[in-house]
């Protein structure tokens, strides 16, 4: 509460430096948005003379440059033209130079062409003369070579005749032996078809056969198919018409689940819902019994009335004189309603905490010691005269009219508020105690008490006696509302239960539904299976039947086809047989006509051969005359060739000295018109150079102008940029300011500065420094700044927490007085658990440790000890917080804790003292599992001995393996364990158990496999009666015996 209300000064403190700084801001927002806007308006004014200079000087500069263009082009056309005339003149002399220097090349050329025209005459003289002294030598090698020529022919010829006769002879031999090897083949041929044909035959007889014996049995097969298709056309039939009624029932019992689903669902909720309900309730419930008992414990105890008050009221109840006569406090004597009971408080003020007593005589003649102030109430004392209602302001009440009690206290009660009464308000209250109801007290609701000349305000503590109705009432009203709030549970309990049960027996109807719906879901998928079993068989056995009848058309038509062939095959084969034996008859004439055609043509080929020498040697003489002929030509030709090629360059060169001499001619006419054209451009270039400088001159002054008028024109253009920039910068820090004050001070500068400057020349406002505000300004941030991070909810919070403050005080209050009834509950607790701890920790070493105590029982002697052990710290014992230690001495040792005992001592201490805690509070059944296992024979008669004590108030069952144990037990049971982790009960007798407890073959033998083992209820209830034992199985071990005392 004290950081927030540090807060909250600093939130007020932040509104108003916030305020003036927003203020601030605002004039000095508006004063700089009316500069701008002034300046924006004279750079406006200034832009627009600029803007008429600026055209002015643009106007004039495009005069000028039309003018300067006109003089531009004239002066350029001038200067093309002489750039033409000096380009004519260039050409001119070049072309002179040119044909120059091609006439000086030209006269080279031609006495060049002229010693050569003098070197090749000699050489065409002298190879004509060689030309005809060859052509005579070809003549007469030619005349040779035709010699030879005729004689070779003639030999050629014969030798021809002669070779057209052998090649006649050989042709009609090669023919004859072609015609024998035909007839030969053609005979094999006949020979190989004839016995193929057999071989057809045959075949083809057997597979006519064969044929015949697979139709048998296709038709066989194609009864059989189509009875096949009928059985399962029919069975297709019945397994459709059970899939139908599969269906439908898998259907009907599909809806049935579906609606039981959605029933459980809606329940569910309806669970869920009521469930709820009943654990708000609960919540509430145990709220409400918190604070029922808290207020019980603050009633019990008298809070609020005082310590004098409190202490004569326990000396009450101890009967001490005088205070035995005290009836009661009177907070508990007199009832009034909850919205009144503050008034009343008020009202009775220190009365409340008094305490009522028939006669005050007693108490003054002999006073008992109080500690603390009391207030003691007489109760048969005289009524005040009362008061009538009708005299007092509307609105005001008599406190005696608001308190309920019993007739014979009502005159005290009178007494106690003669005058006291309950006004609307403390204004009211005030202001009637000044008037009419001078001398009156009067209370509020609130229960401020106002009496002429003072006011009593503010919540009283619970020292004055404040709750003491309040509590009360609320008891009451606790009371019923937990009355009520019980009712309620109970109703959602039972409503809950009912749901649980119905949610049950719904749950148990799907469960059958469920089943229901698989099985017939499973009959569904079992009859559409057969179904898709007999669609696929039945296709099955129709291909197949469509299959043999297929095959069977096939074979007869097959059949037939064999038996035509067999018909055309036989008679092919008579045919053959004829014409194999004509083939052989002319295959032997054709090998004689063969044989004389052979003879014939070897005396043709030796008179061949002879001829053939005689012509090759001729034709090879007649060849070597024609090769030197051959190349005597090729020699001429190639003479003659040279001879023409000088001819022909002789002839090129001649020519070429003519045309030498004709462009010598060309070039030096040539050279005498361009030198002519070059001195007329001359004279052209000298006129345009005259005229150019004329018109250079007239351009140059229109060119100053031009650049002046374009300096005034970017002068003018400069000036209206540089306006033009400050204008738009003056823009955007207007419209930056505008969006600044839009965004931070939520105003429009635009709309509100006619207002600010009709103020500004009314004077309704001062002229803003910006200076001194952009100070201030500063100022006021720095403020802000300082006081940190600001919580403006702070404010706010701070009333809430005084008001959470002024509640948590009368809680904390409160849980001082339950934390001191607390810690004398749990001091007396804590006394009445260390009394009882001790008296059954003394029972128990009376039991364990006596003269006759169990130890010496059991050991025969030697002594033993049960103590606490001491605080390490203080050296003392506290009966709650303390361990305990046990002290063995068996006989013949010395004393020693427990834990440096052997194996057997440990147990029979354990024994001993289990049975002096068992001793000490007996149980109606003791469950022991081996507790003799490190016991010998003789400490196992103890043992036995010890236990026959308590049969006469307890049932031991024990776990042993030892036959002594076995001997002491009124019953025995054997459990034996066949399979891992599955025991079995075996009725058995003591000769059938061996040394280590195991049972024997003939009882394990005869275990029960068929019966079910009984319950533990119900176990337990025959052994109470005696009728039957209870079983006793043990999964440690693999057969143990169970032995059971009564």
């Amino acid at each position: 509460l004290k950081t927030v209300r540090t807060q909250a000064e600093r939130a007020r403190t932040f509104r108003a430096l916030d305020a003036r700084l927003r203020g601030l801001r605002l004039a000095l927002a508006l004063h700089q948005y009316d500069e701008l806007c002034s300046r924006l308006e004279g750079l406006t004014s200034r832009q627009h003379g600029l803007q008429r200079e600026r055209d002015a000087a643009i106007e004039d500069v495009e005069q000028i440059e039309a003018r300067r263009q006109d003089a531009e082009l004239e002066r350029h056309e001038l200067e093309r033209t002489l750039r033409a005339h000096t380009d004519r003149a260039q050409r001119a002399e070049h072309d002179a130079s040119h044909a120059r220097q091609r006439g000086e090349l030209l006269r080279s050329t031609l006495a060049q062409a002229r010693g050569r025209l003098e070197e090749e005459s000699p050489r065409l003289d002298a190879l004509r003369r060689s030309h005809a002294a060859d052509t005579a030598d070809l003549d007469q090698t030619l005349a040779k070579a035709r010699d030879l020529a005729d004689h070779a022919a003639k030999a050629e010829t014969a030798l021809e005749s002669q070779t057209r006769a052998r090649e006649a002879s050989a042709r009609a031999l090669i023919e004859l032996r072609h015609e024998l090897r035909e007839a030969e083949d053609a005979a094999s041929r006949a020979a190989r078809d004839l016995a193929a044909l057999d071989t057809r035959i045959e075949s083809e007889q057997a597979r006519a056969r064969s044929l015949d014996e697979h139709a048998a049995r296709l038709a066989e097969s194609i009864d059989q198919a189509c009875a096949e298709r009928d059985g399962l056309e029919s069975a297709r039939a019945a397994a459709e018409s059970l899939a139908h009624d599969s269906r439908v029932k898998a259907d009907g019992a599909r809806s049935v689940v579906a609606a039981l689903d959605q029933r459980l669902r809606t329940l569910g909720d309806d669970q869920q819902d009521v469930g709820r309900r009943v654990s708000a309730l609960e919540e509430q419930r145990i709220k409400l019994e918190s604070r029922l008992t808290t207020l019980r414990e603050m009633v019990d105890a008298h809070t609020g009335l005082g310590e004098g008050a409190i202490e004569a009221l326990r000396l009450r109840d101890e009967s001490v004189e005088p205070y035995a006569s005290i009836i009661a406090p009177l907070a508990d004597l007199i009832e009034t309603d909850a919205e009144d009971a503050r008034a009343v408080e008020a009202a009775l003020g220190a009365s409340l905490r008094g305490l009522v007593v028939p006669s005050l005589a007693p108490f003054a003649a002999a006073p008992a010691p109080v500690a603390g102030r009391v207030v003691l109430l007489e109760s048969s004392g005289d009524a005040p005269p009362a008061h009538v209602d009708a005299g007092l302001p509307a609105g005001v009440i008599p406190i005696s009219r608001l308190i309920r009690c019993e007739d014979g206290l009502r005159p005290l009660v009178e007494s106690l508020v003669p005058r006291a009464a309950l006004a609307p308000n403390a204004q009211t209250a005030l202001a009637l105690v000044a008037g009419p109801l001078e001398g009156w007290t009067l209370v509020t609701p609130e229960g401020d008490v106002v009496e002429r000349g003072r006011l009593v305000a503010g919540e009283p503590s619970a020292d004055e006696g404040a709750g003491l109705l309040e509590r009360r009432g609320e008891l009451q009203a606790l009371e019923s509302e937990l009355a009520t709030l019980a009712s309620a549970v109970a109703d959602g309990r039972s409503a809950l239960a009912a749901l649980g049960d119905q949610a049950a027996a719904l749950d148990r109807e799907r469960a059958e539904a469920r089943a229901r719906l698989a099985d017939a879901d499973r009959a569904v998928l079992d009859a559409e299976h057969r179904l898709d079993r007999l669609d696929a068989e039945l296709a099955r056995a129709e291909r197949e039947v469509a299959r043999l009848e297929s095959e069977c058309a096939s074979l007869q038509a097959d059949t037939d086809q064999l038996r035509a062939r067999l018909a055309a095959t036989a008679d092919e084969r008579d045919a053959l047989a004829e014409r194999c034996e004509s083939l052989e008859a002319a295959r032997d004439a054709l090998a004689g006509r063969a044989a004389a055609a052979q003879a014939e043509l070897d005396e043709l080929t030796e008179r061949s051969s002879v001829l053939r020498v005689e012509a090759s040697r001729l034709t090879e003489q007649a060849a070597a005359a024609r090769a030197d002929a051959e190349r005597q030509e090729r020699a001429i030709a190639e003479r003659a060739e040279e001879i023409g090629r000088l001819e022909r360059a002789l002839a090129d060169q001649q020519e070429r000295v003519s045309a030498l001499e004709q462009e010598i001619a060309d070039a030096d006419a040539a050279r005498a018109d361009a030198e002519r054209t070059a001195k007329a451009c001359r004279a052209s270039i000298d006129a345009c150079r005259a005229d150019l400088a004329q018109a250079r001159d007239r351009a140059e002054p229109l060119a100053r102008a031009h650049e002046a008028a374009v300096e005034r024109a970017r002068i003018a253009e400069r000036d209206w940029n540089a306006v033009e920039l400050t204008r738009r910068e003056l823009e955007v820090r207007r419209e930056t300011l505008e969006e600044r004050a839009a965004e931070d001070l939520d105003t429009d500068l635009a709309a509100d500065l006619p207002e600010f400057r009709a103020l500004l020349a009314s004077g309704g406002v001062a002229p803003v420094d910006e200076d001194e505000t952009a100070g201030e300004i500063e100022d006021l941030r720095g403020a802000i700044r300082r006081l940190g991070n600001i919580n403006l909810d702070a404010i706010e919070e701070e009333s809430r927490l005084e008001e959470r403050n002024e509640d948590l005080a009368r809680q904390v209050e409160d849980l001082d007085s339950a934390r001191e009834h607390l810690e004398g509950l749990i001091e007396r607790l804590s006394d009445a658990s260390r009394e009882r701890f001790r008296e059954a920790f003394e029972a128990i070493r009376d039991h364990f440790a006596g003269d006759d105590g169990m130890f010496r029982r059991l050991f025969g002697g030697g002594r033993a000890e049960l103590r606490l052990i001491p605080d390490e710290e203080t050296g003392e014992v506290d009966w709650l917080e303390s361990g305990v230690e046990i002290i063995a001495s068996p006989p013949g040792k010395k004393p020693r804790t427990i834990n440096l005992l052997s194996g057997g001592e440990k147990t029979m201490t354990a024994v001993a003292l289990l049975m002096s805690i068992f001793q000490s509070k007996v149980s109606p059944f003791c469950l022991l599992d081996e507790v003799d296992a490190a016991l010998d024979d003789a400490n196992v008669e103890r043992f036995c001995s010890i236990l026959s004590d308590f049969l006469g108030q307890a049932h031991f069952i024990i776990v042993t393996h030892n036959r002594r144990t076995m001997q002491f037990a009124d019953t025995l049971y054997g459990v034996t364990m066949q399979e891992r982790g599955v025991s079995r009960r075996v009725s058995v007798s003591l000769h059938e158990v061996g040394e280590n407890g195991r049972l024997s073959a003939s009882a394990t033998s005869r275990a029960d496999e068929d019966r079910p083992a009984p319950s533990a209820r119900d176990g337990l209830a025959a052994m109470r009666t005696g009728r039957a034992p209870i079983d006793v199985a043990e999964n440690g071990s693999p057969r143990e015996t169970a032995a059971t005392s009564a």
